[in-house]
Order: structure tokens, then C-alpha cells, then sequence
């Protein structure tokens, strides 16, 4: 791995020490959110690598248009495309994390291969944390993951219940696309497990009630 493509930025906190740290020679940077995205901005250019990652205030999913995404108060980091909640699941997800009263912001959506320059990425990393739409973005982009390049995905099952994503979907989808083994990086063994529909299916079952996500490397 020598480049990362980073969906969800926030305020670089992975970009930022994974390219200074593992002297990644181009990464790409998506943060949807303007506030976010002037702060990560600005850690890009203090930690001297604003020339190495290339910064995009874009959403990603797999269709070109405006949207518009809720924003919370006391967590910048939570923020989501209103397509992606029903009123229950909203009331779930502000619940459990305690949110606070949302505001709206208007964004532009766009491919993920669309806004990429392939040649720049020799042998690159997927860290996709988008807040449930993961699943949208891989899904309209397949050209980039055929080889099936190293994908790490916040996997949320909540997030994917109002829009009938499960763990068959994203087994069906993964499969499709060459992936043969993951790694559950909530356990500290780094065990390498053969791609499972059934523990993608538990995990729906363990954190759709508490809204939690797992963080899962696909290879």
C-alpha cells in the first residue's frame, strides 16, 4: 500500500498520521461538511501535506446531485444524508448518541471514480467511513474495487435498515468484487477470517440496537 483513498475525512484524523507516518505518496480526502472540511484543510497544510493529499468538500455515494445532510451540535462527526434516516431510525440514532437538535446543510454528491485520477494511485487503501452510505459508494464505483484493493468499511447496520441494506446485500456485493477474507479491527488478534455472510448477519443483529458501527478490512 503506497496511497489511500479516504471517504468521510472529517478533520484528517486518519489521513493526516497515515500518510506522514507510512510516507504515502498520494492520498484523496472527502468531507462533505463545510466546517469540517475547512479544519481538515488546515491540518493539511500545518502538517506540511497539503500537496500529497488531495482534499475534495464532496459527498460520495453512487449518484450525481444536491442533497441535503443533518448536522449536529456536539458532533461534527456524526453528520448524514437525510436519505439515509426514516423519522425512526433518526429518533434511534440522535437517541443513542445523544445528539443534539440538527441543522440542514446543502451538499453536491458525486461517484467516487469520477473524482479520482487513477494513475496517481499505484497501490491503493479504501477507508470508507460515510455515516451508511458505504455501501452506495462501493456500489457505484465497482471498477475501482475489482481487483479487490484493501477496503476498510464502517460497517453500520442501522444506518442500512431504512434503506434495505443488510448483511446479504454487502456479502453478495463483496463477493462479486473478489473479496475473499476480512478482518474485524474491534478485535486486537488482526484474525484473518474467510468472507462470512453469517458474521455479517450477526453483526446486523448485535448493532442495529445500539447504533454502533464495526470497523472491518476487507482483502
Amino acid at each position: 500500500v503506497n496511497s489511500l483513498v479516504e471517504v468521510g475525512s472529517h478533520y484528517g484524523n486518519i489521513v493526516v498520521p497515515a500518510v506522514k507516518k507510512h510516507n504515502l505518496i498520494k492520498a484523496y480526502a472527502f468531507e462533505p461538511i463545510k466546517e469540517n472540511y475547512e479544519i481538515l484543510k488546515m491540518n493539511l497544510y500545518v502538517n506540511q501535506i497539503n500537496e500529497t493529499v488531495i482534499a475534495k468538500q464532496l459527498f460520495v455515494s453512487d449518484v450525481t446531485e444536491n442533497i441535503e445532510m443533518y448536522t449536529f451540535k456536539n458532533n461534527s462527526a456524526a453528520a448524514l444524508n437525510t436519505n439515509n434516516l426514516n423519522s425512526s431510525t433518526k429518533n434511534i440514532y440522535t437517541s443513542i448518541n445523544s445528539l443534539s437538535k440538527s441543522s440542514l446543510a446543502s451538499v453536491k454528491t458525486t461517484k467516487l471514480n469520477d473524482e479520482i485520477d487513477h494513475k496517481e494511485l499505484d497501490q491503493p487503501i479504501y477507508w470508507l467511513y460515510a455515516q451508511g452510505s458505504e455501501y452506495n459508494i462501493i456500489n457505484g464505483s465497482k471498477n475501482l474495487f475489482q481487483n479487490s484493493p484493501p477496503l476498510i468499511i464502517a460497517y453500520s447496520p442501522l444506518l442500512y435498515k431504512s434503506k434495505d441494506i443488510d448483511s446479504e446485500k454487502f456479502y453478495s456485493l463483496l463477493k462479486a468484487l473478489g473479496y475473499q477474507n476480512f478482518i474485524d479491527l474491534h478485535s486486537s488478534e488482526n484474525k484473518i477470517f474467510s468472507l462470512s455472510k453469517q458474521y455479517l448477519s450477526l453483526l446486523d443483529s448485535r448493532l442495529t440496537k445500539t447504533s454502533s458501527i464495526r470497523l472491518l478490512l476487507f482483502i
